[in-house]
């Protein structure tokens, strides 16, 4: 038996994925991580946070004043990143600010930050935030006490199957996310940077060929997080068909339900036949006659469970309900 600490298993998932992509890896510094990065900078100082809170209290989204980057800290990453992308705006309007302080380094490092922003770095980082908010609900879960252990590889699947359908389905673009949000802002021509005596408006014309740009840089991290999952979390994906003998209606965390209720069709859990099949190879049992068995002791257990009102856990000990336990 492997025992793994598996709330700093996903902490490792939020922060480590990405530096495999070189370009991310540099956005990130300068936008979170580094020294002199923006929100690091704001975080820091007291007159740029005044500066940043006094602009996102007249906008749209007034709540979350702060771009909180203690690295110390459980959310030191996804937070102030979430906040970043909501309050674009305030970001832009702070950026100014320090920007006209005319001959300091700050302003020098305002400037140049400015200049190199892009829609598709903007974009790339709404995007690290969605894998970093879907990270964090996954790590909470981890870390709860009420974790129940015969859902870790629901919970793990529903987290893989998010990132699936947001970057690989490409549905960052229509679900409630930091993605829709930062798209919508440059699809809108809201962002502006104002620096040098110049304006400069992010989006227009090449917003299609940034989201693409985007989504190919994302799909690198995607691909290396997929290979850290299966490390951190051996075999999650085999344990996964067990859920077959999960009796409750609503399987897995509100983010399954959320994706499945928005995008019709999608499959966010092996379909029963596939699974059984999958067992019946693990085991080497007939797959009809498993099948078969199936059906029957199913409608047993179901009709136990509602006239005795138990739990999935307590209609016994099999093999089953071990796997899916994560035991062996």
């Amino acid at each position: 038996m492997i025992g793994r600490d598996r709330a700093h298993a996903c902490q490792r998932l939020l922060r480590h994925p990405w530096k495999a992509e070189t370009a991310i890896k540099t956005l990130m510094e300068e936008t979170v991580l580094g020294k002199n990065s923006v929100c690091q900078k704001i975080w820091n100082s007291t007159t740029y946070s005044a500066w940043f809170a006094d602009s996102v209290s007249g906008s749209e989204f007034s709540r979350g004043q702060t771009l909180p980057a203690a690295k110390h800290r459980f959310c030191f990453l996804s937070k102030p990143l979430g906040r970043f992308i909501l309050h674009l705006d305030a970001v832009a309007e702070t950026l100014y600010k320090i920007a006209a302080m005319k001959g300091t380094e700050a302003a020098q490092w305002a400037t140049d930050w400015m200049d190199g922003c892009t829609s598709t770095s903007v974009l790339t980082l709404a995007m690290r935030a969605d894998i970093g908010a879907a990270a964090v609900d996954l790590t909470r879960f981890f870390d709860s006490e009420e974790m129940d252990i015969a859902e870790i590889n629901s919970e793990v699947a529903v987290f893989m199957q998010s990132l699936q359908v947001l970057f690989a389905d490409e549905q960052c673009w229509n679900l409630h996310d930091y993605t829709k949000h930062c798209a919508e802002v440059l699809h809108n021509g809201k962002l502006l940077f104002f620096y040098n005596g110049v304006a400069k408006r992010l989006g227009g014309s090449n917003l299609e060929s940034a989201k693409r740009a985007a989504l190919q840089h994302m799909r690198k991290v995607i691909k290396v997080r997929e290979d850290a999952v299966r490390s951190e979390f051996p075999s999650f994906d085999g344990m996964m068909v067990f859920s077959v003998f999960n009796l409750k209606e609503d399987v897995g965390c509100p983010t399954s339900s959320m994706l499945q209720d928005m995008i019709p069709g999608k499959k966010h859990y092996p379909k029963t036949c596939d699974s059984l099949e999958r067992l019946s190879l693990i085991f080497q049992v007939s797959r009809d006659k498993l099948i078969a068995e199936y059906e029957y002791l199913h409608r047993v257990a179901s009709a136990h469970m509602k006239s005795a009102g138990v739990s999935t856990e307590s209609l016994g000990n099999g093999p089953g309900a071990n796997a899916a336990a994560g035991k062996t």
